[in-house]
Formats: C-alpha cells, structure tokens, sequence
C-alpha cells in the first residue's frame, strides 16, 4: 500500500497504467511469469499524476496576492515619508515597527500554508524573497532617515 504523511496529504494521486505485450486476450501475470521470456517489446508503463486540490492553489495565490498587497503599501508609506518629507511619519515608531514587524511576518505567512513545499519553490520565487527584500530595503530606508533625522535634532540643539 501506498503512506500519505506530512504534506503528500494535500495531494490528489492518480494513476494510469498501458501494458504493451500484445493482444488483448494474453494475461501476464507480472508477479510470476519468467521475464526473460516475454517478447523483447513487451513491457508496462504506470503513470503516476500528482495534483494539489483547488483549495490548496488558491490559498498560495492569496498569500502570494497579500504578501505584494502589504510589500506595496508599505514601500508606497516609506517613499512618502522620506522622498515627499513629510517628517511627522518618522516621528513616531509606527513606521519603523510596522517594516520590521511585516519584514517578519511576511515568510510566516508562507509557511503556514497547508502543505507547504521546501523552500525554493516558484512561490518563493515570485511572492516571498522579492517582498521580503523591499520591506527589507524600506526598513533600511526608514531607520537611516529617523538616524539622520535625530542627528539633524541633536546638532541642531
């Protein structure tokens, strides 16, 4: 028999099966018949097929979906604040923790995907490293532009 465990769960396996050794009407029995004495073309082929369920599918588009949805808001509040000046969004932490906190949360929410590959696979490819590598790059940004704020502050004291 065939063990389903860890995430080989949330697959749906099927099979297909074509036995080439000749007519119809002649019946091999694989398991006891002498090998060597079947015809040189005669040979079985199995196919396995393996596919994740539509529910599966659509929940890694949707992480893939909010993890852009969050990596764009939040380069679109860190360009305002630092390429538009507006100085009273670094005043506060709110900025600088909501990049750290979704620079955390983003690779989390892959990994709570039901059944989720190694990573590597395309949805890391195309949803999580690059995400992660611009709140990454806006939470570099954010924290030199309060550095340099609080610089300007104290020099000018």
């Amino acid at each position: 028999g065939v063990q389903l465990a860890d995430s080989t769960l949330n697959w749906r396996f099927d099979y297909e099966y074509k036995d080439a050794c000749g007519p119809a009407e002649v019946t091999i029995n694989w398991d006891t018949d002498d090998v060597n004495t079947l015809p040189h073309d005669c040979h079985m082929t199995v196919n396995f097929i393996g596919r994740r369920p539509p529910l599966l599918i659509f929940c890694a588009i949707a992480a893939v979906a909010v993890n852009w949805t969050c990596a764009i808001f939040i380069f679109i509040l860190t360009c305002e604040a630092i390429i538009m000046r507006r100085s009273y969004m670094l005043q506060g932490t709110d900025i600088l923790s909501m990049c750290f906190t979704a620079l955390f949360a983003l690779p989390t929410i892959r990994s709570l995907l039901p059944g989720a590959p190694a990573y590597g696979a395309i949805i890391d490819l195309v949803g999580i490293l690059p995400c992660t590598l611009i709140v990454a790059l806006c939470a570099v940004c954010v924290s030199v532009a309060k550095l340099n704020k609080r610089y300007r502050n104290q020099k000018s004291e």
